[in-house]
């Protein structure tokens, strides 16, 4: 993977994925956006294949990425899933225009949560007209939208 400075990125989890780098922290950095870059905080799925590099896809929203976690460990040639709180952050380099980076944080135990609760708010938020998730606002007692 790479870096401006030498081609090459010192420690990158990221060889043979989808993303230019994929970065262990501790902690993720605060979410920014500016003409140079974007960084979005959410939540990260790497799916590995028997024999295959992992793959992995940033969600913004914990629904989606718990559903399609847990749908990954369900394929018949996957070895295994995981789930991490991670950051996606773009920036446009000059000498190597869009670097996407991935930063993920150590695994962790997953939130112990009703299952089909989840599925349910997943389906939710999913509309045919639209590609990204967008959880349906609860109206309240008096019929607010919260």
């Amino acid at each position: 993977m790479r870096d401006s400075d030498s081609g090459a990125c010192a420690y990158c989890r990221g060889a043979g994925s989808n993303m230019d780098h994929v970065h262990l922290v501790e902690d993720l950095p605060e979410e920014y956006g500016s003409d140079e870059g974007e960084l979005t905080q959410g939540y990260a799925v790497a799916v590995t294949g028997t024999a295959a590099p992992p793959l992995w896809i940033f969600f913004t929203d914990w629904e989606p990425a718990w559903v399609f976690a847990r749908s990954g460990r369900m394929a018949h040639d996957s070895a295994y899933t995981h789930l991490r709180e991670a950051a996606f952050d773009t920036r446009l380099d000059s000498e190597w225009g869009e670097v996407r980076t991935l930063l993920i944080t150590p695994a962790r135990p997953c939130p112990a949560e009703d299952e089909l609760a989840v599925v349910v708010r997943w389906a939710q938020g999913c509309h045919p007209d639209i590609r990204q998730y967008v959880p349906d606002r609860v109206p309240d007692a008096f019929g607010d939208a919260t």
